[in-house]
């Protein structure tokens, strides 16, 4: 993942114990807002006493909660080799309930402890807007991880996503645990607590110092400075069945997740968006918003247009007659990038030769990403070269897509390519030269061979090659 122009969180530890050392308090109130997870190990390591001590504990923290939809919401999965989801954020929304089914959860008894995988299901799953996270809201989220041992997959890179993606990690560990991965999987060194056994005792000791944190503490989203490397980027989003309601906000938190990392200001990376279906429709330009928080609450607001057609050629007419212009804010004639993502999850309605050739001719470099039942040969052809097409079986692996797409989305340019034209020749007879300028593709030279061949394999569907 990039180290560069992603989202950081500030924490600002509001402590009302004077008697407890604080660090960068600011506030001395109550935060009665929050998304709090608890992620709960369930190895056969640990065993039932233990677990039914770690039980009782997150009873006793959830009766010092206020809950409700409105105040906190709490959310519990269990994990050994794989993880169970106990409930969801949007599940339970008063603290009766809650403490029911916190005291109904049962020992998982796992042979293994993969803490890594579990803090990443549980970053894809419990921290998306359809179970109820309220993260586009400026909702503090906290994830509270409590665990008996060391973990057996790794745990680096996962806790680093979690810093970036804005989430305070808690962890809590018995003496099996090494000081250090509780420390590196917190989000401050300072929210890592031990005890030296998962007892009643040991853990009604913590509580204190454990609840003040967890109640006060919050986050503020700032822009880390990014290095220079502007660009703008059009989102071009099917809106059409094909996706549907269900699966639109997967593509939102998809799209979320990839605004989350990049450096988005008026002078860095700008983001413009639009959808499609019988008709193309711009939901805001590159131009409209200036900073990260702006463009994430308004994509909070974003809704799946609908309709039948998917005439993805007039939509890409439509992005480059009315984004890729300086009125909405493009800076093509400053010879910044420009780039086009387009997600389709079906075949065009509508021809696409002319937008294909128009968007060669443009200087827009094009990535596309097809779901389901799209077209690969169609996509192929729309896209830039064939690298910058991806292919998922379904919207669930757009997760995992937000961080393979990045470093082409934020490092890849596109050369000068001479123009290409569409003509009729009589008797059904063509002549085609393709010529490309070499003079700033050097260490680029293997994509414009792809390109070339992509272009080539295009056209055998029009031409009879002798």
């Amino acid at each position: 993942m990039r180290e560069s122009g992603v989202l950081l969180v500030v924490a600002v530890f509001c402590l009302m114990l004077s008697a407890i050392h604080q660090v960068d308090a600011q506030v001395d109130v109550e935060v009665n807002k929050r998304d709090i997870v608890f992620l709960v190990d369930g190895s056969s390591d640990l065993g039932s006493a233990s677990f039914n001590a770690i039980r009782d504990f997150i009873t006793k923290v959830v009766n010092k909660l206020e809950i409700g939809p409105d105040l906190i919401q709490v959310a519990l999965a269990q994990y050994g080799q794989d993880v169970k989801s106990e409930f969801y954020l949007n599940t339970y929304t008063t603290r009766k309930y809650v403490v029911a089914q916190v005291k109904k959860m049962k020992f998982l008894n796992s042979t293994s402890l993969n803490t890594g995988a579990a803090l990443k299901y549980v970053q894809k799953n419990f921290f998306t807007g359809s179970t109820g996270s309220r993260v586009l809201e400026g909702i503090p989220q906290l994830l509270v991880l409590i665990t008996g041992a060391i973990s057996k997959d790794d745990i680096h890179q996962v806790s680093q996503e979690l810093k970036q993606g804005g989430i305070l990690t808690f962890t809590l560990g018995a003496k099996r645990t090494v000081p250090s991965e509780l420390q590196e999987i917190a989000f401050d060194p300072s929210l890592a607590f031990q005890v030296d056994e998962f007892k009643p005792q040991p853990l009604q000791g913590v509580l204190p110092r454990f609840l003040t944190p967890l109640k006060t503490l919050t986050g503020t989203v700032v822009e880390a400075p990014v290095p220079a490397n502007p660009r703008d980027i059009v989102f071009l989003l099917d809106g059409s069945v094909n996706v549907g309601s269900a699966n639109f906000p997967l593509v939102r938190d998809f799209l979320i997740n990839v605004i989350n990392n990049l450096g988005v200001n008026s002078e860095s990376t700008r983001v413009g968006l639009a959808q499609f279906s019988d008709t193309p429709r711009t939901e805001f330009n590159l131009n409209s918003f200036t900073t990260k928080p702006e463009l994430l609450n308004r994509m909070a607001q974003l809704r799946l247009q609908g309709g039948n057609a998917l005439n993805i050629g007039s939509a890409i007419q439509h992005v480059l007659q009315n984004h890729f212009t300086s009125s909405a804010g493009s800076r093509i004639k400053e010879n910044i990038p420009q780039l086009l993502v387009v997600l389709a999850a079906g075949k065009s309605t509508d021809n696409i030769q002319s937008a294909a050739i128009q968007l060669i001719n443009s200087g827009v470099l094009t990535f596309c990403i097809g779901v389901g039942g799209a077209d690969k040969e169609e996509l192929q052809r729309i896209a830039f070269n064939r690298q910058l097409v991806f292919e998922m079986d379904d919207f669930s692996s757009l997760f995992q897509l937000s961080q393979e797409i990045l470093t082409p989305l934020t490092t890849y340019h596109r050369g000068p390519v001479t123009e290409v034209t569409a003509t009729t020749a009589p008797e059904g007879k063509k002549d085609i030269e393709i010529m490309f300028d070499t003079t700033y593709i050097a260490d680029r030279f293997s994509l414009v061979c792809d390109f070339l061949i992509g272009l080539i394999e295009g056209l055998k569907g029009l031409f009879t090659f002798v």
